[in-house]
């Protein structure tokens, strides 16, 4: 069975550098939450991101985000070639005339009107 949220605790920890220490025990020990257990996890998840993107723990991926220094003159030109790519892709698949997007649902039918004189008339 699933266990229930008791909390949210948001933490700003740099990659690879979560320790018991305060904040991240005191933040996480009043909630109940294995402070070790969470470190070792934490620290070796990052690692592993690190090894399959690169870079190195406790350092931003690309570390003018949102600074700056984040110009067209540092632009990765490599992954900027390869999302155009992506993008002229899906728009090419989406304009060819062969795919058809899907039909609407049809709207649910009105419930047949009475016929006049079903219920009596009125006056006459």
């Amino acid at each position: 069975m699933a266990k229930k949220v008791r909390a949210m605790v948001k933490l700003q920890i740099d990659a690879g550098k979560a320790t018991p220490a305060p904040p991240v025990g005191p933040a996480l020990g009043q909630h109940g939450v294995n402070i070790m257990q969470f470190v070792k996890e934490y620290n070796e998840k990052t690692a592993a991101q690190m090894a399959v993107y690169g870079g190195l723990a406790g350092v931003a991926y690309d570390p003018c985000y949102h600074q700056a220094c984040d110009t067209i003159l540092n632009l990765n030109e490599t992954a900027f070639d390869q999302m155009s790519d992506a993008a002229a892709t899906a728009l090419m698949t989406l304009a060819d005339e062969k795919v058809k997007p899907p039909k609407p649902p049809k709207p649910p039918k009105a419930p047949k009107a009475a016929k006049a004189g079903a219920l009596g008339t009125v006056g006459g």
